[in-house]
């Protein structure tokens, strides 16, 4: 409790961080509440993190926020409220999406700051964050970016989470801790404690034998002993957890259990309308069943006493566990059916994303299809992309099962392989959102020779991340090329884009040079800024892959100054980036560096995830070619278990590989670069096969096998050729 006051105190003109940590019952949550009790004219906001649901803990913790007496909302400028809308749709029409996925992605994040800012103008403010080690990728975005602009939100934020041996659980703490230098870890308690605690529990009715059994049962586990002392008869609990748990809730009636079961299938929070209305109970049975949880001890009114919270997580999990695979598909139908039936219950709730999980669990086809794609496209809306891949999954889980599948998800089955393919690459699913891409490329080009352009010029991005770009270049040319005078001058003008772009790794120089003469005269017949940078950064790109090195940095220059004026700030950092690797090739180390620097404070700036480590990569490259070996193996060693695939993968293979080769160490170089480390088969006539190649050649070499190190280079050469 200091240690949350002592910050609490810090916060001035900047914010304060707090992680709070412990295992699970060990008294995160209960310490939070004390603390918010204890904090005089402090408004918290909290908002709690489930599994698979995006923004969960920013909704909740939002939607208290301005729904309090302050009126935050009637105050609200009229482009935050816009943004914010994203996230609770009450607030109004969303904003227009224009730019990219980053940069709608960085103004809704700004949005919630912008609030938070507003929020702390007119009282302290805490907000806290609890179950983060259920947290879903976007609020985990989110969460990150929050914490790196407390230099400008006054408010304390806490993040309470469980220890868990995940990477990515691992690097986001690593990250938070970053931004804040408390960190509180809740231990178990010690036994003389743990005794002492289950002694004032049970009162008058203490007895050496069942104080000495629960002190052993309980290990030191606060929540554990409440448990054990509330069990009727200690004799009879068991060791297991679950089993623990499930004391209080076997003592009630069949209508109180089955209001419990029905508030843990609708979340950590059920609001009481929609709890009433799922259950099928009549008012009656509903009042007396909810008096019975409450008494027991099961569920807790919530803030504004419309709703009811689990007294803990580890007992909701423990009842969820206890429901039959029958039972949990007829309680998911009738839970889905009262929040279609009456939306209005549920206050506080994404309904979008609520009814596409309640109907896709209770496997009703239909209805499951209809709201699985109407939940992906609202999680595209707010940039939650890992919630929109898996939604889009699961409507192609559905789509075969239906009859006329096209009239009820109101789009046909190419479109939505295609949405799914760009939702599941920006979530960064690398070999599954080619599959789908090329399915897609492939359906649509059956259909109509506009969407085989359009799905060609998507599907490239993805493929080449992939490293299977051959294989569509290779079709493209034939199948797309006499239909091109045909379709409308902004799809060709796009597709024409994406054919330069892939077309500098996998064409000769003749096709490059024809392809960006054909690109250019299509771009300029638009009015697409963003089109028009992309035009010119591919435009670069020629000119370096022909030698005209002097005609390079006016066409990344411009490229750049485009984009900053379009404000589409991940293409950016997209063209900075290229900018910085061509210096790779000229080459000049230094000025590299100095680029790269720029793109770390887009990067930064905007929250531009796709580039980081791309970025750590290219300057791990530049160190090690400038002889700096210990800076770039530091580097590396910073992204080594990080998760990546396709071309990434790839890169971080070949950095690796060029600073083991610079130092000497050749069987570390053939095995980074043996396709079972990289994760990847990098195609021979890709730039990246060829750089693979080349380092094989050398290691081989330099270790004296000149037979392998000359089949290798044949095998360069023969990349080249093609």
């Amino acid at each position: 409790m200091r240690e949350l006051f002592d910050a609490l105190g810090e916060v001035g003109e900047s914010g304060s961080l707090v992680l709070v940590g412990g295992e699970a019952g060990i008294g995160k949550t209960r310490v939070l509440d004390e603390f918010a009790s204890r904090a005089d004219g402090v408004r918290v906001a909290r908002g709690g993190c489930i599994e698979g649901v995006a923004y969960a803990p920013w909704t909740d913790a939002l939607w208290w926020l301005l729904g309090g007496p302050d009126r935050l909302a009637d105050e609200l400028s009229e482009g935050v409220r816009a943004q914010l809308a994203r996230l609770l749709p009450e607030l109004g029409p969303v904003a227009v999406t224009d730019g990219s996925e980053e940069d709608g992605r960085h103004r809704l994040f700004e949005a919630v700051v912008a609030l938070l800012v507003q929020a702390s103008a007119r009282t302290r403010l805490v907000a806290v964050i609890d179950d983060v080690h259920w947290i879903d990728p976007a609020s985990r975005e989110l969460l990150r970016y929050v914490a790196g602009n407390l230099r400008r939100v006054p408010m304390l934020l806490v993040v309470a989470y469980r220890p868990e041996d995940s990477v990515a659980q691992r690097e986001l703490m690593a990250q938070l801790g970053r931004f804040g230098r408390r960190r509180i870890m809740l231990e178990r308690l010690a036994e003389d404690a743990t005794s002492e605690m289950a002694t004032w529990l049970l009162g008058d009715s203490a007895v050496p034998v069942d104080l000495g059994r629960i002190t052993r049962d309980a290990g030191g586990n606060p929540l554990f002993v409440e448990e054990l002392v509330a069990a009727q008869d200690p004799a009879r609990v068991p060791h297991a957890v679950r089993d623990l748990m499930l004391v209080r809730f076997d003592a009630l009636d069949d209508h109180a259990r089955h209001f419990v079961r029905t508030a843990a299938l609708i979340g950590p929070r059920a609001p009481r309308a929609w709890l009433a209305a799922a259950t099928g109970l009549d008012d009656d049975r509903v009042h007396a069943a909810s008096r019975a949880v409450l008494d027991a001890g099961l569920l807790l009114a919530d803030d504004d006493g419309r709703g009811y919270v689990f007294r803990h997580a580890l007992l909701r999990q423990a009842i969820l566990d206890d429901v039959g695979p029958d039972e949990r598909v007829r309680m998911h139908r009738a839970i889905a059916t009262a929040l279609t039936d009456h939306p209005a219950r549920a206050p506080g709730v994404d309904h979008v994303a609520e009814l596409a999980r309640h109907w896709d669990a209770a496997e009703d086809p239909a209805p499951a299809l209809r709201s699985l794609v109407s939940a992906a496209r609202h999680a595209e809306s707010r940039y939650a992309f890992a919630a929109a891949a898996e939604a889009y999954e699961r409507a192609l889980f559905w789509w075969d099962e239906i009859v006329d599948a096209e009239t009820v998800a109101g789009v046909d089955h190419a479109a939505l392989l295609l949405a799914a393919a760009e939702a599941t690459a920006i979530a960064g699913h690398v070999e599954r959102a080619a599959d789908l891409a090329w399915a897609a490329f492939e359906e649509a080009s059956a259909l109509d020779p506009d969407r085989g352009v359009d799905a060609a010029a998507r599907a490239y991005p993805m493929l080449w991340t992939a490293d299977r770009a051959v294989e569509l270049f290779e079709l493209a040319s034939t199948r797309l090329e006499p239909v091109l005078g045909d379709v409308d001058r902004a799809t060709r003008a796009r597709f024409l884009v994406s054919t330069v772009e892939h077309t500098l790794e996998l064409g000769s120089p003749e096709e490059i040079r024809d392809a960006t003469s054909r690109m250019m005269a299509a771009v300029g017949e638009l009015d697409d800024a963003a089109l028009r940078a992309r035009a010119h950064h591919a435009s670069a790109g020629y000119y370096e892959r022909s030698g005209q090195f002097d005609l390079v940095e006016g066409e990344y220059e411009s490229a750049a100054r485009i984009a900053r004026d379009a404000r589409a700030h991940s293409a950016v950092a997209l063209v900075l980036y290229n900018h910085a690797a061509f210096y790779t090739s000229v080459p000049d180390f230094r000025r590299c560096a100095t680029i790269l620097d720029d793109v770390d404070r887009v990067v930064e700036q905007y929250d531009i995830r796709k580039f980081w480590m791309p970025a750590r990569c290219l300057r791990a490259q530049a160190a090690a070619c400038e002889g700096d070996l210990a800076t770039a193996a530091t580097i590396l060693s910073s992204i080594d278990n990080v998760f990546l695939e396709g071309y990434e993968a790839s890169f971080r293979a070949w950095a690796h590989a060029l600073t083991s080769l610079y130092s000497g160490e050749f069987d570390t170089v053939l095995s980074v670069l043996d396709p079972i480390n990289v994760g990847v088969m990098t195609s021979a006539a890709s730039e990246m096969g060829i750089n693979h190649t080349t380092q094989r050649a050398d290691a081989l070499a330099w270790r004296g096998d000149l037979d392998a190190a000359r089949h290798a280079a044949d095998k360069g050469f023969a990349g080249l050729e093609r």
